[in-house]
Formats: C-alpha cells, structure tokens, sequence
C-alpha cells in the first residue's frame, strides 16, 4: 500500500507511480492512495493551527480506504 501526496514537494509523486507500476508488472497486489494535502499543511491532509501544537486531521478518507485496504489483504 502506498499513500502519497500529490504536492510532496520532497519525493516526487511520479515515483509512487512508478512503484505501483512496477507492482502491477508483477502482480503484486498494491494500492496508491493519493492525498489531498499540501506542503503548507501535511501532506496526509493534516494542519498545523499554531507553533507547537499537534497536526489535526480533517480530511482522514483516505485513512478509511487503507483500512479497507489492509483488511482485504492483510488478513
């Protein structure tokens, strides 16, 4: 299971997708899950309100599909 960002500002979004190519060349089962977050905040989909504060997630439905994921192939 992958889970990326598409605005990762550090590790290219093309590299999740060449590893999942690379997975589905040889028929390993794989998801990507693409986030929606954005360098500014986090790039799972949490923000930042103030300095040393925890990360709050509002947006976590990518969270639901890799459990899903997970109970499909996991267990």
């Amino acid at each position: 299971m992958l889970v990326h960002a598409r605005s990762d500002n550090q590790v290219p979004y093309s590299n999740a997708l060449r590893l999942k190519a690379s997975l589905d060349k040889a028929l390993i089962p794989n998801k990507l899950i693409t986030t929606t977050g954005f360098a500014d905040s986090h790039m799972l989909g949490g923000e930042v309100y103030s300095d040393n504060t925890p990360i709050l997630f509002n947006n976590q439905n990518w969270v639901a599909e890799a459990k899903k994921w997970m109970e499909t192939y996991l267990s």
